[in-house]
Formats: structure tokens, sequence, C-alpha cells
């Protein structure tokens, strides 16, 4: 991720991703234990994103990390809500 994000010349940017995976780290680390083959989609949607940088197509590579960013943040969403007491 760090060398996308520092190829995009974009310090600030760079800074401020960095301090979202940050937080979401512990969440990340927790949904792929409990979806392991999200890492292998992950993994895919990865080399895609590459693909589409090297061809220097933006809008594939924009739409790939969106898709990628949404599907992990849905493998979170499901793993956490799972994941919580239930109410009384």
């Amino acid at each position: 991720h760090a060398r996308i994000y520092q190829a995009a010349g974009a310090p600030r940017l760079q800074s401020i991703i960095a301090g979202v995976q940050d937080a979401a780290m512990l969440y990340v680390a927790h949904s792929l234990a409990v979806a392991p083959d999200r890492i292998k989609d992950g993994n895919k949607e990865h080399r895609a994103l590459i693909e589409a940088l090297r061809k220097r197509d933006g809008d594939k590579a924009a739409a790939i990390l969106a898709d990628h960013l949404d599907a992990t943040f849905q493998t979170i969403a499901a793993n956490h809500a799972e994941a919580q007491p239930a109410k009384s």
C-alpha cells in the first residue's frame, strides 16, 4: 500500500492514509482471521490494481481500488457485527 501512495507524490495524502490504516489495522487483522477467503480475493485485487497502474489506466485503477476498499469494509462490518454481544 505505502509504495502506491508514495508513487502518487502527495506526502500529505500519504500521511492521512497511513493514519487511517493504523487506526483500522486491528479490525482488518481480525476480519482476515475469520474470513480467510478475503485474503485471496484481496491479493487478486492488489494484482489487478498494480496492472492498471502499470498500464497508466487511472480510471480502471480508481475503480479497482474503490471496489477493494468497499469489499474490505464490508468484511470488517460483517465480522464486527457478528462479534457484538447480544442486546438484552
